[in-house]
């Protein structure tokens, strides 16, 4: 993991949550893979008005102190077509946020210095529109620099199918050094989360006795879920900006209709999730979702344990829940019928991480 994952993983999570930022990408030194100790990170932020970045109050919404940090002081820079503001951690860190339209990214024409700065290194953060992952398309192609440009990874795997709906096309590269990220699920990620729940692979093991839910089944049981965020949370999963999967974290203790109700420890939380496009399955993309789904649910220090329950015969599932620390406990019954409990303690991840 390089140095400055966890604030690449912060600033994808914050341009996600809002929804006046397009895309997000790091450029420079570090996306090159080629920084000096004192290199900037550099990220290049595209939205409608980029003026209305001007006012300060988005910088302290940035959760800065999960990273351990706070900002110290900031001074703004204009560079042609875009603004920059340089931010000083704590630590004396820097990190530049470069503010640009939309059109920065356009590809016909694209602009040579738009061209120069992708070529010389370009990571894609948050790019739900596929607008980035264009541009550095265009870049690669011949008539100048020839290839890949530095510091972009080959694209492994390829995520298609779903993205094509929302904006990411079937040519939309996911880069192995992506991280997943998790935002809360909206109202307005109803219409699309059906469509997944409608799908074969997913079917199989989510559909009660193997039938998909119609639309207005899937908002009786969901909508509440994102509205109240009480017990039962849900999230979708992003990587690379585009929506690889579903997920949903809940309180054991309590949960209510036969489930769990033995347990009484309030620290544990269930969860359950899928990828939601076939061709992603047998890519080890599911064991870096859970992965990270797992962190972020022990990034709460309240919580003492982390528990799913997939089918028995569900085989796929149960191996990439081994590679993501699970081990089975034992096989219930359970109001959705038989599933092989498996769990992974705070004690246990922190063992792991520590042999490794």
């Amino acid at each position: 993991m390089s140095p400055i994952d966890p604030i690449l993983s912060v600033m994808s999570a914050w341009a996600a949550e809002r929804g006046d930022i397009v895309a997000v990408a790091l450029v420079g030194s570090h996306a090159r893979g080629s920084p000096k100790v004192d290199s900037d990170v550099d990220l290049v932020v595209l939205t409608p008005n980029p003026k209305s970045f001007r006012e300060p109050p988005w910088l302290t919404q940035i959760p800065w102190g999960s990273l351990g940090r706070a900002v110290a002081m900031y001074r703004d820079a204009v560079y042609g077509a875009v603004w920059s503001r340089h931010v000083t951690l704590d630590n004396n860190a820097q990190v530049e946020f470069s503010f640009g339209d939309p059109t920065w990214a356009a590809t016909s024409p694209c602009d040579p210095g738009t061209q120069t700065v992708v070529r010389a290194g370009c990571r894609v953060l948050y790019d739900p529109q596929g607008l980035l992952h264009a541009l550095v398309r265009h870049a690669a192609q011949p008539g100048g620099q020839h290839g890949r440009p530095a510091g972009t990874a080959s694209p492994v795997p390829r995520v298609s199918g779903y993205l094509d709906t929302l904006g990411c096309t079937s040519t939309t590269m996911v880069m192995p050094t992506e991280s997943v990220i998790f935002r809360l699920m909206h109202e307005d990620d109803i219409a699309i989360f059906h469509e997944w729940l409608q799908r074969p692979h997913v079917v199989e093991w989510w559909g009660r006795d193997h039938a998909a839910p119609s639309i207005d089944e899937t908002r009786a049981k969901y909508l509440p879920r994102v509205l109240e965020r009480h017990g039962v949370c849900p999230y979708i999963a992003v990587l690379g900006g585009c929506p690889i999967g579903w997920a949903q974290s809940y309180v054991a203790l309590g949960a209510g209709d036969g489930w769990w109700e033995e347990e009484t420890d309030p620290g544990v939380r269930g969860i359950d999730q899928f990828l939601c496009d076939a061709h992603t399955l047998g890519q080890g993309l599911g064991t870096r979702m859970v992965t990270a789904f797992v962190t972020l649910m022990f990034s709460d220090p309240a919580v003492t344990r982390i528990q799913t329950d997939p089918s028995p015969e569900n085989t796929r599932a149960i191996r990439c829940y081994e590679k993501s620390g699970f081990r089975a406990v034992k096989r219930v019954i359970t109001p959705d019928g038989p599933a092989l409990l498996m769990a992974q303690n705070r004690s246990s991840r922190s063992a792991v991480a520590n042999a490794a």
